[in-house]
């Protein structure tokens, strides 16, 4: 009975997986026909059923891009570069879709310690650099076995390189999983969804509006109110109050 009750669940996932994937193959299909509002429905529909992928978010995205709705285009290949971080064709269909928005925010230069740490923690993703973490842990307490066991001094000593070798790289390698997963806890950003919308000095409907950002543009999330309202930071650093359902978050 106990093994009944186990399968019945597994049975429900595996249907439900087909499903996806039979759902994404018709989304597919429908962006190829050019039936891009019955792709995105399918496409969206995939991803509520808890099917995360890569390929589910860049399609979507290219889908959204060809219906001119500019916020979830955007939104999409965000969430596409953060499953597969530098990958080319996202990042070359972002940048096409980022010229679509109507108010183009400046960005602050980043210095170029800080950039180059970016470049090399978002080379791949969080899960990752776990498993490189992991893999490099595994192979250091390897080559240290075979460094224990060795009798020949040669191979003490390359086994002794090796290990030492391993242990660098597990170390690197917990440092950018432990970086990027303080900047995934700390940093939240969204998307503007509505097509243009009003910052406020304070988080009220009659404070003074400082100024208006269009649909499209990324927003850092640093605060929250009591009420529906968000504070954010723009790329050229001003800060402001908007509606929490005027954007997406990532």
């Amino acid at each position: 009975m106990k093994s009944l009750m186990f399968l019945i669940p597994l049975c429900c996932s595996l249907i439900g997986n087909s499903q996806n994937i039979d759902n994404f193959e018709k989304a597919n299909t429908f962006h190829a026909s050019g039936d891009y509002n019955s792709a995105v429905k399918l496409y969206e529909d995939v991803l509520d059923k808890g099917f995360h992928s890569y390929e589910v978010y860049f399609n979507l995205a290219n889908s959204y891009y060809k219906l001119n709705k500019i916020g979830p285009c955007i939104y999409n290949y965000e969430k596409a570069l953060i499953l597969s971080p530098n990958d080319y064709d996202a990042l070359k269909n972002l940048g096409f879709a980022k010229k679509m928005i109507t108010t183009k925010i400046d960005e602050i230069p980043i210095p170029g310690s800080q950039k180059l740490l970016n470049n090399i923690t978002n080379m791949i993703s969080l899960n990752k650099w776990g498993v490189l973490c992991t893999s490099f842990m595994l192979l250091f307490v390897y080559m240290f076995i075979l460094y224990y066991l060795s009798f020949s001094t040669f191979k003490k000593r390359l086994f002794f390189i090796l290990a030492s070798f391993s242990l660098s790289l597990t170390i690197f390698s917990f440092a950018m999983a432990y970086i990027k997963l303080q900047k995934k806890d700390n940093e939240k950003y969204g998307i503007i969804y509505a097509q243009k919308i009003n910052v406020k000095l304070n988080p009220k409907a009659t404070s003074e509006t400082i100024f208006s950002i269009s649909e499209g543009n990324k927003v850092q999330i640093i605060k929250s109110s009591q009420d529906s309202w968000k504070k954010v930071r723009l790329s050229d650093g001003r800060v402001g109050w908007i509606l929490k359902n005027s954007f997406k978050l990532l």
